[in-house]
C-alpha cells in the first residue's frame, strides 16, 4: 500500500514528524495536574512563527486556539465562590459535609465550569502549602458504567485516578477511603451524572458517596443534567417529585449552580452575551487581528449558537484555526459563513475557498471547484 505524501501546509518536512495534539485527560491524575500546572494561555505573537510560516500540528497559535483560555462566566465565579464557602465553613466538621450540583442542559458549559473552578482551588491550596508531590487535592471521574452484577465500579474509578495499586478487591472501598486521606484530598468531581437512573441506580451510587464523604471528609461536586434532582433525592432520602402526594421543596441548603443558554444580546455593550464575546476576542492571537473583530459579530455568533457557549467555543476556536491556515488572520462575517457549526449540511455543488501549499486562496477555479488540493472540510474527516 502507497504511503501517502504528508500534507505540505502541515509540516516543515516528512523528517521531523510533530506530535499531533492529545487533549488532557481531566480524569487521570496527570492529565489533570498538566491542566492545573498549564493553563491555556494566550501565546505572544513575538515568539510565534511569523505569518506566512508553513504550519506544523504543534504550532503554538493552533494549539492555543484549539480550546483558548477559558472565559470565566458568572457561573463559574459563582461556584468559585461556593466552592470556598464549603471549604471554609464545612473544613472542621466530621459530619453533614454538603454536596453541591451543577446543573443545566447540554452545551452550556457544566462541566468546564466545574473543572475550571476546582482547578482555581488546587492553584490556590498548591500556592498556601509546601510542595507535596503526594498530595491530590481534588480526584475527577465521570459515572463509571455498569460492570458485572449491575453496580457500577465507582471504587475502582477512583482509585484509578490516584493511580496507586488497588490492593485486595474486596477491600478495595476502605482501600479508596484510605488513598483520599493520604492524599489530603478535599474534593470529589462526578461528571456524567445524568446517567445514572432514578431508583436502585441513584441509590446505590449516593449510598457508597456517602460512606466515602463520611469516611475522608470530601466535598462531592455532582455535574450533569438533572443534578440538582437527583442531590435533592439523596439529600432527603425522597423520590424528587413527590413524596405523599405532597411536592417538597427543594433542598436548598445543597448550593446548586444552574448552567443556561445566554438570551439574545440586548444593544448595550455591557450586555453579557456581549461581554463574553469580548473576552473572545481579547484573546485572539491573529496577525491581522483588530480589536473588537470579533465583538462586532456578536449578534451573528448568537444566532450560530443561540446562546450555548460549547456551541460559541467550537466556532470561534475553529474559525480562528481557519484563519491561520488560510492565512487570513483574521476572523470576518465571510470566514464564519465557511465554518460548519450552526449551518446546514454544505451544498457540495459550490465552489469552496481552499487554500494552496504556498499560502492563500488559489486563484484556478477549477481547483475551487473540487480539483486539486482538497479542502478544509476534506481534511476534518482523516
Amino acid at each position: 500500500m502507497k504511503e501517502q505524501a504528508p500534507d505540505p501546509d502541515l509540516a516543515d518536512s516528512a523528517a521531523e514528524r510533530p506530535e499531533l495534539p492529545r487533549p488532557s485527560w481531566l480524569t487521570a491524575k496527570d492529565g489533570w495536574r498538566y491542566e492545573v500546572t498549564h493553563p491555556p494561555a494566550p501565546p505572544d505573537l513575538a515568539t510565534c512563527p511569523p505569518m506566512g510560516t508553513r504550519l506544523s500540528p504543534s504550532d503554538p497559535r493552533l494549539r492555543y486556539h484549539a480550546t483558548m483560555a477559558t472565559v470565566e462566566t458568572p457561573a463559574i465565579l459563582l461556584t468559585q465562590a461556593r466552592l470556598r464557602q464549603l471549604m471554609w465553613t464545612g473544613g472542621p466538621r466530621t459530619e453533614g459535609r454538603l454536596g453541591m450540583a451543577i446543573d443545566g442542559l447540554s452545551g452550556t458549559g457544566k462541566s468546564r465550569t466545574m473543572f475550571y473552578a476546582a482547578q482555581a482551588m488546587e492553584r490556590g491550596i498548591n500556592t498556601v502549602l509546601p510542595k507535596d508531590t503526594n498530595r491530590i487535592p481534588v480526584v475527577a471521574i465521570n459515572v463509571p458504567p455498569i460492570g458485572t452484577g449491575g453496580t457500577r465500579p465507582w471504587a475502582q474509578a477512583i482509585s484509578s485516578f490516584i493511580g496507586d495499586p488497588p490492593g485486595n478487591p474486596a477491600h478495595l472501598t476502605r482501600t479508596v477511603c484510605t488513598q483520599l486521606r493520604r492524599a489530603q484530598t478535599k474534593v470529589l468531581l462526578i461528571d456524567g451524572v445524568e446517567s445514572l437512573a432514578l431508583g436502585g441506580d441513584a441509590e446505590q451510587a449516593f449510598d457508597f458517596l456517602r460512606y466515602i464523604r463520611n469516611e475522608t471528609g470530601v466535598f462531592i461536586v455532582y455535574c450533569g443534567e438533572g443534578s440538582a434532582r437527583l442531590l435533592d433525592a439523596a439529600v432527603r432520602g425522597l423520590q424528587p417529585s413527590t413524596a405523599g402526594g405532597v411536592r417538597h421543596p427543594p433542598a436548598s441548603y445543597a448550593p446548586v449552580v444552574r448552567t443556561r443558554p445566554f438570551p439574545r444580546p440586548a444593544r448595550s455593550p455591557k450586555d453579557l452575551w456581549r461581554t463574553i464575546v469580548k473576552t473572545y476576542d481579547g484573546n485572539l492571537r491573529l496577525f491581522q487581528h483588530q480589536p473588537d473583530d470579533l465583538t462586532r459579530l456578536a449578534e451573528e455568533l448568537w444566532e450560530r449558537t443561540r446562546g450555548y457557549l460549547g456551541a460559541l467555543s467550537y466556532l470561534v476556536c475553529s474559525a480562528a484555526q481557519e484563519a491561520i491556515y488560510l492565512r487570513e488572520e483574521r476572523i470576518t462575517l465571510e470566514l464564519l459563513d465557511r465554518m460548519w457549526i450552526g449551518r446546514p449540511e454544505p451544498d457540495t455543488t459550490t465552489p469552496l475557498v481552499v487554500a494552496d501549499s504556498a499560502g492563500g486562496a488559489p486563484e484556478d477555479e477549477d481547483a475551487q471547484a473540487g480539483g486539486g488540493e482538497r479542502s478544509p472540510e476534506d481534511r476534518s474527516g482523516e
